[in-house]
């Protein structure tokens, strides 16, 4: 009967101190290394791994700062997985970093992006880019400043003379914690500004942040990052809109070799969409977000075909639109219509149509410039809506003229057919 006691005792003291040591116990780490983890998106697991590493540096009195900064970036990229944007991709093209400007393409109507080192005639040490507005009159690019970090800065044409460039961090975009910022872009309406950052906000690298500017209050309101998956814990640079023909375009280094690139070309949504996480899944969303597959995001197959012909009319044409030469409808009189220029057989004729479809396309691009200062002129103030207003009159005459040239051009060549 001793010998049964003693056996039970020994028993509830081994499971009492099997128990303490499973309390006392660190969660296991997840089966798969932390750079796997990032690039697979696996963001809890990488939680995990990074929990008990900080765990363990705190046991040796190691400093564990940066570590924990990682950890802040991993739940910042796990939170906005849940949210990422629901985006039609149609291309993609790999290419070495200093050659990404050369694979996007914008109409004249969207301004230029540019290298510091082209736009300025002088190098930078940086790899900074200029963003030119369409009417060649404010440049935003980023330069080094005394810290010898890249800012943001903007310089305006009054006259024939460029003003001192004012950094955009006394507009707002100083208040955000940015350590470095690069690569913008202005959509027309002149106030919605894409650049690239590093800084509290960012998932690792550069992210892709959009702001707008405050008219009333002259400054910039608090930048927000787009989200996947334009971002990720790689670096996302350049983002940037042609707004004429819906087409998008950003450069990442994600899953990149060194000093590469990857130019992706996508349609632009009109208002946010975003992924359902409970109806595709963990694994599904993670794919979306890292932009595993552009086809994936192919929901309809016409549009993406229409979207490439769009940017290769962009890239042999330079306007984004079908040449006018190739298809336009001008009605002589009941019994003839031309819609091509092989429809005109007369030299003469052939010049007086090339010359109207011209002045057309002139005054269409007058008109969108119009319409352009009209929306700019709605958010400015002081000495800038007083400018705007000058412009805007002058550009008004110039589209009653054109309209007035178009119109005469117009009679000439009925007159010209009726009296050949």
């Amino acid at each position: 009967m001793n010998r049964t006691l003693i056996l039970v005792a020994l028993l509830c003291t081994g499971m009492s101190s099997f128990a303490q040591k499973r309390k006392n116990a660190q969660p296991e780490l997840a089966p798969i290394s932390l750079p796997e983890a990032m690039a697979q998106y696996r963001f809890s697991d990488a939680e995990v791994i990074l929990t008990q590493q900080i765990a363990d540096l705190r046991k040796r009195n190691v400093d564990v700062t940066a570590k924990e900064e990682q950890l802040r970036a991993v739940l910042r990229a796990k939170n906005r997985m849940q949210a990422t944007e629901r985006v039609c991709f149609v291309d993609s093209v790999v290419c070495n970093k200093t050659d990404m400007l050369k694979h996007i393409h914008l109409s004249g109507e969207c301004g230029k992006v540019d290298t510091y080192a082209n736009h300025f005639g002088k190098k930078d040490g940086g790899g900074s880019t200029v963003y030119l507005s369409q009417f060649a009159d404010k440049v935003i690019f980023a330069k080094k400043d005394a810290k010898g970090h890249l800012r943001l800065y903007a310089s305006l044409l009054t006259g024939n003379e460029w003003s001192q460039p004012e950094p955009l961090g006394e507009a707002g975009l100083g208040d955000h914690g940015d350590v470095e910022q690069n690569y913008p872009f202005m959509l027309n309406d002149g106030t919605t500004l894409y650049y690239a950052a590093k800084g509290e906000e960012s998932m690792g690298g550069y992210d892709i942040f959009m702001t707008r500017y405050d008219a009333d209050e002259n400054r910039f309101l608090a930048p927000e990052n787009i989200g996947m998956p334009f971002n990720s814990p790689a670096n996302d640079f350049l983002y940037c809109v042609d707004e004429f023909n819906h087409i998008g375009y950003f450069v990442t280094d994600r899953r990149m070799p060194q000093d590469k690139v990857c130019v992706y070309t996508f349609i632009p949504n009109q208002t946010r969409r975003i992924y359902n996480m409970q109806e595709l899944g963990e694994e599904r969303m993670a794919a979306q977000a890292r932009l595993h597959s552009i086809a994936q995001t192919w929901e309809n197959k016409e549009a993406v075909q229409q979207a490439r012909r769009r940017v290769e009319s962009i890239r042999h044409d330079g306007t984004g639109k079908e040449s006018q030469q190739d298809a336009f409808t001008l009605v002589i009189d009941d019994e003839l219509t031309l819609t091509s220029l092989h429809d005109v057989y007369n030299a003469e004729l052939r010049k007086k149509v090339t010359f109207w479809l011209e002045c057309q396309k002139e005054q269409e691009k007058a008109e969108q410039n119009l319409e352009a200062l009209r929306l700019r002129y709605v958010g400015a103030k002081g000495e800038e809506r007083k400018k705007l207003a000058d412009r805007i009159l002058s550009e008004e005459k110039k589209v009653r003229e054109l309209d007035v040239t178009v119109r005469q051009q117009v009679k000439e060549i009925r007159k010209a057919y009726h009296t050949k």
